[in-house]
């Protein structure tokens, strides 16, 4: 992304403790420790706010090489879907706009109107990137805005992403539709939305709430992962609700009286 001039966080390569330290004498506090290579165990993402957060890392670096990347102070965060097919035909699909809790995805949007020169900048940077890499199959850019209104890469991801699951409600096209037709080289529909959408991530720790919830609207489409086993685990993800409306306002009033989930 650097060769395009495509607008990433400042950040450095990281093998050891002192690398951290150098780093952080260019990009200062809050950093984030990012793994080159993830697991869901020991390679994770770290946030460090001061020097004895860096103490606390020192043993990750055992594991694996990391970039230290630094914060943005995030006004927004989206994604956009990108499918490349055999003959290298590229496809880009509308913008997601995506609310975390932390590091934790909590709900993601598609709404039938959008600042049109940001999402213009999007598709021209996700037309770029696809452009350059030797892939089949659909993949997800996630990007930021700064609040300086200065638009960055967050990441590239392949394969199919979570919140790109509103496309179905939204659009009547499913990512993994997509991601098939790519694959297998069969023609890629032109989607955008039809309405605007919702997917709300259910959690163990609103679980009951939504339970509740689910006796109350009656339009809201409830879904829960068959097998589930509470494990008194908050963050642990259970489910999703979909959600869609004409009315963009609508929508987010609505969600907003449940006093779970954030729409902006």
């Amino acid at each position: 992304m650097n060769d395009l001039n495509i607008n990433v966080p400042p950040f450095f390569s990281i093998v050891t403790t002192d690398d951290i330290k150098k780093a952080i004498e260019e990009i200062g506090f809050p950093c984030i420790l990012k793994p080159i290579q993830k697991n869901q165990t020991t390679l994770k993402r770290h946030v460090l706010y001061n020097y004895n957060d860096v103490d606390q890392v020192t043993g990750l670096l055992e594991n694996g090489t990391y970039i230290l990347e630094a914060w943005i102070d995030t006004k927004a965060e989206y994604s956009i879907m990108v499918s490349k097919s055999k003959n290298g035909k590229v496809h880009t699909f509308p913008m997601i706009r995506e609310i975390y809790d932390g590091s934790h995805l909590m709900s993601s949007y598609l709404f039938k109107k959008n600042n049109p020169d940001v999402e213009a900048e999007m598709q021209r940077v996700a037309l770029k990137i696809a452009d350059k890499i030797d892939y089949v199959g659909i993949f997800g850019i996630g990007f930021l805005v700064s609040q300086a209104d200065v638009l960055y890469v967050k990441r590239i991801f392949p394969g199919i992403n979570y919140s790109a699951n509103v496309y179905q409600e939204a659009t009547g096209v499913s990512q993994f539709e997509l991601h098939i037709r790519a694959i297998c080289d069969w023609p890629i529909p032109e989607i955008y939305p039809m309405v605007n959408a919702a997917t709300l991530k259910i959690i163990e720790g609103n679980l009951p709430q939504s339970l509740d919830l689910l006796q109350e609207k009656a339009q809201w489409k409830f879904n829960y992962y068959t097998g589930f086993k509470a494990k008194n685990e908050a963050d642990r993800d259970v489910g999703y609700i979909s959600i869609v409306s004409d009315d963009a306002d609508e929508l987010k009033e609505d969600i907003l009286s449940t006093n779970i989930w954030r729409v902006e």
